[in-house]
């Protein structure tokens, strides 16, 4: 009775930290957080937040480096501040260690209240890859749909 009581009392406790165990967040919504992280990091103007989600690999069919993004935004975040940006629902799919997103975002720059605002309306392609447990940005386009 005494050895199956012990049993008991080591099930329950193994059972109560099984159920407060976090489980893992799915590829989806890992590749979703990244995307979200990148929109707000343009709203708030924060290279750090913006440049984590990219890969060093990064390499774009304009000939754009990860070196190239961050100098690029470093001078939109100093010279006009942040940029104010919608995404539309995206499009996931992976493929392993792989994914692609398509998605449509407006893009606001300058002030908008102030009158003074350029906007575009792009469709954007977004290839990632899954570097150890992280989903980073590896290449991207973009296209205006706005003339």
């Amino acid at each position: 009775m005494k050895k199956e009581l012990v049993i008991a009392v080591i099930l329950l406790a193994l059972l109560a930290v099984f159920s407060f165990w976090p489980t893992p967040e799915s590829d989806e919504k890992q590749i979703q957080r990244v995307i979200d992280t990148i929109e707000s990091g343009m709203e708030e103007a924060d290279l750090s937040m913006v440049m984590k989600q990219i890969s060093e690999d990064y390499s774009d069919p304009q000939g754009m480096s990860k070196r190239a993004i961050r100098g690029i935004l470093f001078q939109q975040f100093r010279k006009r501040g942040s940029l104010g940006i919608t995404f539309s629902p995206m499009g996931i799919d992976i493929d392993g260690n792989r994914a692609n997103v398509s998605l449509e975002a407006l893009v606001i720059e300058g002030s908008l209240l102030g009158l003074s605002a350029d906007a575009d309306a792009l469709h954007v392609e977004i290839e990632l890859h899954k570097e150890d447990t992280t989903w980073r940005i590896v290449s991207h386009t973009r296209d205006s749909f706005i003339e």
